[in-house]
């Protein structure tokens, strides 16, 4: 790669050097390539004498995935330098303090064995001490308890404490200082009474966390300190850290820089050249966290005053976006960050290092009435976009919105409109409907007479029962308790059941569901939680039918039994606090595991917060009408200069009303750097769109961003700069009718078509306008078979589902390691050793499955037909999405290999070739050759290649090739 003049003077490490890179610089490159040279040109310094913190372990992972490459690639003893990198602290700053303490965990007094709540369990844990504490304040008839209570209310102090909670920090500086002022209001002491019961409730948080061996992210901190405080330790691992790297820097908080610089030296920590900070001002968007601002701008200025040992590099070359989208923003970023603000941040302008034009069109809609209007003019818009520029599909555009509620709405809006959209996140992990079947068998097994845990639990895919076999279940039997009912119905013969006008199908259903759940009953006891769940969905079934539903329920699944098995693995919890815990998950967590893919072929819906980092060909930012807001309605406020508790009427108080105003510059100032990472997250394409009646943008919001720079021309036609300097071109649309409706067809389908012969596992929810691959084949192979009688189909996939699973964990098992063998190899036994030890297959395989893996890897190392394809560009997990028999089908292609002569779709099968008749083995295919096929044809519509689809089978290296 080759690097600017910048860039450059950014890798040496003869200095300190801090880097100001703006969005699109280059920045991780550069960072992972000072790294690189630090080693290369060093033999004496190894991969445990660099320490690199990064602000997320997505972005950890990323430098130390592009580090192992690069060493795979490059260097000689492959396997020594892969061991030395097992050893490299590249994390975030909590990683890196939870590796010395449980290094160092003796000279702290802790056990070794710690756990590591993160900040939602933080939560529980907090909101678990607040419910004991006031229990024991009530009992004690506490007067600080019994005086806030009665000035506001019980809810009013909970609400308070957990703000206090957030806000720590800040709250005890400002009480401290309270405490020593000769005439107190009757704010003031009730400040001083809240401290007093925070003080109260935060002791019982700590003691919980003792009680049960866990440590939260303050807790790492302060440890850390303890650690550093002490000077052998301290000075050992100032000689062990040659060098510290540290990214996103204007992300940092002032306690952990402080650390940092204790790790440098016990002098002046800039007089030396360990020091390699990068950041942006313009990209700190995590002033929620404690990111402040003013604290990197110190930090610059300290860098200014070492002229000999430090210097600042400014990345201003901007690889990722085109010419007309930077000229369009450097005067509307220049005027906000430093004319148009009394917080000036200084703002160089991005030189477009691409010589694409590119295009900035602002959606600035007139008559539209409400955000439904404009997500339809978007809709018309993309239409018409793809429709006239046909090298770009749906995967290109990403829509980023400031907060997470829009990104659902427009989700929900243009899915009803045909358009495939995927989520970075969907509305809550602990929201899918998997998940809560899942904690509901939990509890049905653990309180087995909560009624309402088993009703969810029998509707689910574990037993598949219809409102008719739930209420029979119920309403039928006497006893009043659930295991008294459940024994009266596995007694019922088959002249009783004709008493209830059941179809032969239900009657199986119910009857061959209850003895399941009397032998699952049976062994509730005798495991871990999520052994059982696991037992419980393979023997039922349910796993195969989850997955119909859904691929990523698989995932789904895996990541509930992974947060199960760690819950039970904590001391002294109980199965109903394991319950409790859960519980609270599902009333209060809202994202799931982020699942970014831009490959696929959908519009990519995420915040502006999850965008930072990527980068999309086409970026809609949406609702820029909509006015930024700060929480007015508490009568606690808490900033970094002052703490105030309202008392009385609150449109009376001065201090209050200064407070809230500081409160809203300081929101105002952070919307404006994350509008400048939503735009700069564009390759080509930028769409600004929102509302523009009187009514919209009176407040401030991304609208009056726009308008403080630009206007609309005399014509209405484009906008233009206020001032009189020549203007980039911008479209404007203000009129919905100005945008062509270029609809997509029509994809109405009776239910009869998708339900037939397929009830029992399809659920009310079900989209029928959409559907995955796997779902249509299995549909397909209902409908084929129609001649057998549902409760034959059902026995048959019941005794099958064991098969069924371990065939479809074995197949997911070598496409991985197919995918990652050919993505970062060595192609020897060498990389197969490196994939069982990284997926930890010795604990989840048995032997004679390892024994299989081993076998089919074999197999793939010798094939001749794999390694003429390794030598071309592979695409692996390639999303598609088209319309088929009236229908949306979404899936992936294993491999997509686009060569000079043709494109090649490759299809890995586990199973074996070997005697079978290359007609059958069509035949049985049949259907997923033309779905691959026609999406194929329409994902390369602009393409003059022959398309081929090639069935690979790993257990015997033979294969069938099929062509468009």
């Amino acid at each position: 790669m080759q690097f600017t003049n910048a860039q450059q003077s950014a890798l040496r490490y003869d200095r300190n050097i801090i880097v100001e890179a703006g969005a699109g610089s280059g920045k991780t490159a550069v960072f992972v390539q000072r790294y690189l040279n630090i080693l290369s040109e060093n033999p004496d310094i190894l991969p445990e004498n660099i320490l690199a913190i990064t602000f997320t372990n997505k972005a950890a992972h990323e430098c130390m995935e592009r580090i192992r490459k690069h060493i795979l690639g490059q260097k000689d003893d492959v396997g020594l330098w892969l061991e030395h990198l097992s050893r490299a602290h590249i994390s975030t700053i909590h990683g890196f303090c939870s590796y010395l303490i449980k290094h160092y965990c003796l000279s702290l007094n802790l056990p070794f064995n710690f756990g590591i709540v993160d900040e939602q369990d933080r939560s529980y844990f907090f909101q678990m001490a607040i419910k004991e504490t006031l229990s024991k304040l009530a009992e004690e008839a506490n007067q600080d308890f019994k005086l806030y209570i009665s000035t506001f209310s019980i809810q009013r102090l909970q609400q308070d404490l957990e703000l206090v909670f957030q806000n720590n920090t800040h709250f005890q500086k400002h009480v401290d200082t309270i405490r020593f002022l000769p005439n107190q209001t009757e704010s003031d002491q009730l400040l001083l009474t809240l401290a007093s019961l925070f003080e109260r409730v935060n002791g019982t948080f700590k003691g919980l966390k003792k009680r049960l061996n866990l440590l939260d992210y303050d807790d790492l901190l302060s440890h850390f300190e303890d650690l550093l405080d002490n000077t052998f330790l301290r000075q050992l691992l100032q000689k062990q850290f040659k060098f510290i790297m540290v990214d996103e820097c204007q992300d940092i908080d002032p306690k952990q820089w402080e650390s940092i610089q204790r790790l440098v030296t016990d002098l002046n920590p800039l007089s030396g050249q360990k020091l390699f900070l990068v950041g942006d001002a313009k990209q700190s968007i995590y002033g929620f966290r404690g990111a402040d601002l003013r604290f990197f701008s110190m930090l610059s200025s300290s860098f200014a005053q070492h002229p000999t040992t430090c210097s600042t590099v400014y990345l201003n070359d901007n690889f990722r976006t085109c010419s007309a989208i930077l000229n369009f923003l450097n005067p509307m970023f220049n005027r906000l960050f430093e004319t148009g603000t009394d917080h000036a941040v200084e703002y160089h302008p991005l030189v477009p290092f691409r010589d694409t034009q590119g295009q900035v069109t602002c959606m600035l809609l007139k008559d539209a009435q409400s955000s439904n209007d404009e997500i339809k003019g978007l809709y018309y818009w993309i239409n018409q976009y793809l429709s006239d520029h046909p090298s770009y599909s749906y995967s290109d555009i990403a829509i980023l919105c400031r907060q997470r509620k829009q990104c659902y709405k427009i989700k929900t809006e243009l899915e009803k409109l045909g358009l495939p959209i995927h989520l970075d996140r969907e509305p809550g992990f602990f929201q899918e409907q998997v998940v809560i079947d899942l904690f509901q068998l939990i509890k049905a097994l653990c309180l087995p007479n909560d009624s309402l845990a088993w009703i969810t639990v029998f509707k689910s895919p574990i037993f598949g029962f219809n409102a008719n076999l739930i209420h029979l279940f119920f309403n039928h039997t006497s006893s009043t308790r659930f295991l008294g009912k459940l024994n009266e119905c596995l007694n019922w013969n088959k002249d009783y059941y004709n008493n209830f006008d059941l179809a032969d199908d239900e009657i199986v259903i119910f009857s061959s569901g209850l003895k399941l759940l009397r032998h699952y009953l049976s062994f509730r006891h005798d495991s871990r939680l999520a052994i059982i769940l696991k037992r419980i969905l393979t023997e039922s079934g349910a796993y195969s039918l989850y997955c119909t539903r859904s691929y990523s329920n698989l995932t789904f699944i895996e990541q509930f039994l992974e947060i199960v098995d760690q819950l039970e693995s904590q001391r002294f919890i109980s199965r109903f606090e394991l319950i409790e815990r859960l519980e609270y998950k599902l009333k209060t967590t809202q994202t799931s595991l982020q699942n970014i893919d831009t490959d696929q072929e959908s519009i990519q819906i995420m915040t502006i917060h999850s965008s930072k980092g990527l980068e999309f060909p086409i970026v809609i930012c949406p609702e820029l009408h909509a006015p930024f807001s700060v929480k007015k309605s508490t009568p606690l406020l808490i900033t970094s200069h002052a703490v105030h508790l309202t008392v009385g009427e609150s449109s009376e108080d001065p201090i209050r009303s200064a407070l809230l105003n500081e409160l809203t510059i300081q929101n105002i100032e952070e919307e404006k750097r994350l509008f400048y990472v939503a735009c700069t997250r564009a390759r080509d394409t930028l769409v600004l769109s929102g509302l523009t009646d009187s009514k919209h943008y009176q407040k401030p919001c991304y609208l009056r961003f726009l308008y403080d720079t630009y206007e609309a021309n005399d014509q209405h036609t484009c906008l233009k700069l206020k001032e009189n300097q020549p203007s980039p071109h911008v479209e404007l649309i203000n009129q919905l009718s100005e945008l062509k409706q270029v609809d997509i067809p029509s994809k109405n389908v009776t239910e009869t078509q998708l339900k037939s012969d397929f009830n029992v596992i399809d659920s009310s929810s079900t989209d029928l306008n959409q559907i995955q691959f796997t779902s249509l084949s299995k549909l397909e192979y209902s409908t084929q078979h129609h001649s057998k009688n549902f409760s034959a189909d059902l026995k048959e996939r019941h005794e099958n589902s064991l098969m069924v699973d371990k065939s479809a964990y074995f197949g997911v098992l070598i496409h991985k390691l197919l995918r990652d063998l050919f993505d970062v190899g060595p192609w020897d036994m060498t990389f197969l050793n490196y994939f069982i030890l990284k997926n930890k297959l010795k604990s989840t395989c048995s032997p004679a499955q390892l024994e299989q893996v081993k076998s089919h890897f074999s197999t793939c190392l010798h094939s001749n037909f794999l390694q003429s394809i390794s030598r071309f560009p592979l695409e692996f997990e390639k999303e598609f999405s088209i319309f088929y028999n009236q229908k949306i089908i979404r899936g992936r292609y294993d491999c997509l290999v686009q060569r000079k002569e043709d494109i090649v779709i490759i299809d890995f099968k586990t199973e074996s070739f070997k005697d079978k008749l290359e007609q059958d083995i069509i035949e049985k295919y049949q259907l997923q050759t033309d779905i691959y096929l026609k999406a194929a044809k329409q994902q390369f519509k602009t393409s003059i290649k022959p398309i081929k689809l090639i069935f690979y089978s790993t257990c015997d290296d033979a294969f069938i090739s099929i062509e468009g």
